[in-house]
């Protein structure tokens, strides 16, 4: 017989099948505590849903009853633990964590200074210049004086853009002058060059960097990695644990960056659990348990660099077959 009950809620679970999955393969092989993955979505048609264990159609998170349909959904499943996985929650996650933590479910997110932080990539920009992490030049559409001292081609994206959404190459002047007009509140971007990695970090409730481990975002689709691999490199790992350390995030985050020979650029930090995020699992750096076992409150001691290097990920299409009838059940 297991011993105490750990249910988790992967909110805005879309096609994070791989996920739920993760965390429900954990939970299974865990000695001493037992539960449910719930998912939650504010669409019928999120895949996500129909591999949880039970699940649950919200509002969209900008209706005003969000958060309480969220925390009526977690009292009644007796939610310990929430794991965001899309930017556009984190804000307001982090806003309300204290109505969550009063009746005990912790939510994997940093603070609210951190989430502005890191969805606004002129401050993210700032963050790393004030900490001396090597990055690209960030412009706003004013400073058109430092950005002609550059060279093309350029990159331009929203100030506050996700999921790779309205982001372009910019080859010369003709084609900067039709996007900065097309996209709402670009920043404009130094190209960055070589190999693009996502850093997979894991820090625990006060700040201290668990594990990081580095994937080569080999190949992309729709701002997500399809085709990855582990690579061991110590110099990234050391700036991710930095990074984190200094912005003093929690939980799992994301850290962009491009290496190309010696020099390494990093673009992005996203306060979240990466969609990639299965890989490093695969690899042996088991987040789900470590964060299970911190809600527990239990001590996870540092294992930095602990994964297995050069295990590559190979995406594949699949499909869940439903009957039309099971796509509204159980509204939150």
């Amino acid at each position: 017989m297991k011993g105490r009950e750990i249910n988790i809620l992967i909110s805005s679970a879309g096609r994070r099948g791989a996920l739920v999955k993760c965390f429900k393969d954990t939970i299974k092989g865990m000695e001493r505590c037992n539960g449910k993955v719930i998912s939650v979505d504010a669409s019928p048609l999120a895949t996500a849903l129909y591999l949880s264990d039970k699940h649950y159609i919200v509002p969209r998170i900008s209706d005003p009853n969000y958060i309480n349909v969220l925390l009526n959904i977690c009292k009644e499943e007796n939610i310990k633990l929430i794991i965001p996985t899309i930017d556009t929650e984190l804000l307001i996650l982090s806003q309300n964590r204290g109505k969550f933590e009063k009746n005990g479910i912790r939510i994997a997110i940093s603070d609210t200074k951190v989430i502005e932080i890191c969805g606004d990539k002129l401050k993210t920009f700032q963050f790393f210049k004030e900490n001396n992490i090597p990055t690209v030049e960030t412009f706003l559409l004013g400073q058109f004086d430092k950005m002609e001292k550059l060279n093309y081609p350029l990159f331009i994206k929203p100030c506050s853009g996700s999921a790779s959404i309205n982001t372009y190459k910019i080859n010369n002047r003709k084609e900067l002058d039709f996007f900065i007009n097309y996209i709402d509140n670009p920043v404009i971007q130094e190209y960055a060059e070589g190999k693009e990695f996502t850093l997979d970090v894991l820090a625990d409730l006060e700040g201290q960097v668990i594990n990081v481990v580095p994937r080569e975002r080999i190949e992309v689709r729709a701002g997500e990695i399809n085709k990855g691999r582990t690579v061991r490199d110590e110099k990234i790992i050391e700036y991710a644990k930095n990074i984190t350390e200094k912005l003093g995030a929690i939980g799992p985050i994301t850290i962009q960056c491009f290496v190309k020979g010696n020099a390494v650029k990093f673009t992005e930090i996203n306060p979240r659990i990466g969609g990639g995020y299965p890989l490093s699992f695969a690899a042996g750096a088991n987040y789900p348990e470590l964060l299970i076992r911190m809600v527990l409150g239990e001590k996870v001691i540092p294992r930095l660099g602990e994964f297995e290097e050069n295990l590559i990920m190979l995406r594949w299409e699949d499909a869940v077959f439903i009957k039309e009838s099971n796509l509204d059940l159980n509204r939150g």
